[in-house]
């Protein structure tokens, strides 16, 4: 039989594994969506970038807040971040638009089977 502080420590050890594919996955993913980015650095549309690793659903407002920038700004970030693929619509309004990063949340997706798997 497996003593409690054996168990404890492997469990920690995959979780540790887990919480490094999650992060190397999502890093190479950021430095993939950069070099497609037409933005130059420090603009709203690379900001964005980081933003959308912490929230993968986002409207204007989100991203006019977070990044600080004018709703035409804004807009202008989601606009690029659709015409190269990295945001999607997910709904069919002309007002209150979400979009999303579905790269984001397939990896969050994945990583969460990962964790949910044992042994």
């Amino acid at each position: 039989m497996t003593s409690i502080v054996q168990q404890v420590c492997e469990a920690s050890q995959r979780a540790a594994g887990h919480g490094r594919w999650l992060v190397d996955t999502l890093y190479e993913l950021r430095s993939g969506w950069a070099k497609t980015m037409p933005s130059r650095a420090g603009s709203a549309g690379r900001n964005l970038l980081n933003a959308l690793i912490g929230q993968p659903a986002v409207n204007i407002a989100y991203v006019q807040q977070t990044l600080g920038v004018s709703g035409t700004a804004a807009r202008r970030a989601v606009d690029q971040a659709v015409d190269v693929g990295i945001l999607s619509e997910a709904t069919d309004r002309r007002r209150d638009r979400i979009w999303l990063a579905r790269d984001v949340i397939d990896i969050l997706d994945e990583f969460s089977e990962r964790a949910g798997r044992r042994g």
